[in-house]
């Protein structure tokens, strides 16, 4: 299969250079990018390490200036754990739930002014949609969905050359087995509900089952290893991820779900156990499939999807 429309029409475009970026709950990744899909320096900050809005405006126009290396990059885009408000073009929630020292009320617009030039605000499963789609594991498709799974689960959706934010990891969390046993964990969005994003995300891992370890990669390499509490909790993750990828399949049926994020660093074996979960749930018709299983792929670039989204996305809102 050939590359799609999208990318061949997006590849025919005169070079220059764009300064992306991507928000996270560990760290805060600034690059300037290629249009031509090449990232040519990038730095990354702990998140951690920034105790306010002004620290780190300033800190970003310092590290951008150095990134630029004397070349003027003419508009940035980044993206962030939060929805955008189209209007404002800020972020829509103050405080995202996993970045919660630091504001985002009028971030941007101040970042703009301090930089000189414009710095578009998407939401960073857009980004990492478009990444994927454009440059990853998802250009020779015409519509692709991205499943983010890392400090939260964030899900995007491009369709053509537009891509789409959802509140796929904020919806509650679709298996019966939360109802029948009672599970419904806290979210930091403030739902007492149970958000799927408590159950198929990275932080979700330590968080099952009772388990022995504190971070998802400490249960990715025991995984990795055979040990069994953790392939339980693996499991558990995938069947919730396969309900989601079950939904949005509905939505858009034939696309390619691309399974990214810190949690994708496990490999193949993660989606080995995915891809279980998609056939089980087919062959119990619990899921009214409109053809056959979906069609699932491991991220390409489960470090620069982001990055490279964010810079693609900020040409289409620059109208260039």
């Amino acid at each position: 299969m050939g590359i799609s429309a999208r990318v061949s029409k997006y590849m025919s475009r005169p070079e220059q250079l764009i300064i992306t970026g991507a928000f996270g709950g560990t760290h805060i990744r600034l690059a300037v990018m290629s249009n031509k899909g090449r990232i040519i320096s990038k730095v990354d900050l702990p998140t951690k390490s920034f105790s306010s809005q002004d620290q780190l405006v300033t800190t970003l126009d310092v590290e951008m200036r150095k990134l630029e290396g004397g070349k003027d990059a003419r508009f940035g885009g980044i993206g962030v754990p939060c929805p955008i408000n189209e209007e404002t073009g800020e972020p829509a929630v103050p405080h995202p739930a996993n970045i919660t020292k630091f504001g985002f009320q009028g971030f941007f617009s101040a970042l703009s002014d301090r930089v000189g030039k414009r710095i578009f605000a998407y939401n960073d499963a857009q980004t990492d949609a478009m990444g994927e789609a454009m440059f990853g594991a998802g250009r020779r498709h015409q519509n692709v969905i991205f499943h983010g799974l890392g400090t939260g689960y964030g899900v995007g959706i491009v369709i053509g050359n537009i891509a789409i934010a959802t509140e796929f990891g904020h919806a509650p969390a679709v298996n019966a087995g939360v109802d029948e046993a009672g599970d419904k964990r806290p979210c930091g969005c403030g739902s007492r509900w149970g958000c799927a994003e408590q159950y198929a995300s990275g932080s979700a891992f330590p968080r099952s089952l009772a388990s022995d370890w504190r971070t998802a990669e400490e249960v990715g390499k025991a995984f990795l290893a055979g040990n069994h509490n953790a392939e339980t909790v693996v499991r558990e993750a995938m069947n919730y991820l396969a309900y989601n990828i079950a939904i949005a399949k509905l939505i858009t049926p034939g696309a390619l779900h691309v399974i990214g994020g810190g949690v994708s660093l496990i490999g193949e074996p993660l989606m080995a156990v995915l891809r279980e979960q998609l056939a089980a749930l087919h062959n119990k018709a619990l899921v009214a499939w409109p053809d056959i299983v979906p069609e699932v792929a491991l991220s390409e670039l489960p470090h620069d999807a982001g990055l490279l989204g964010a810079g693609v996305l900020a040409e289409q809102s620059a109208g260039i």
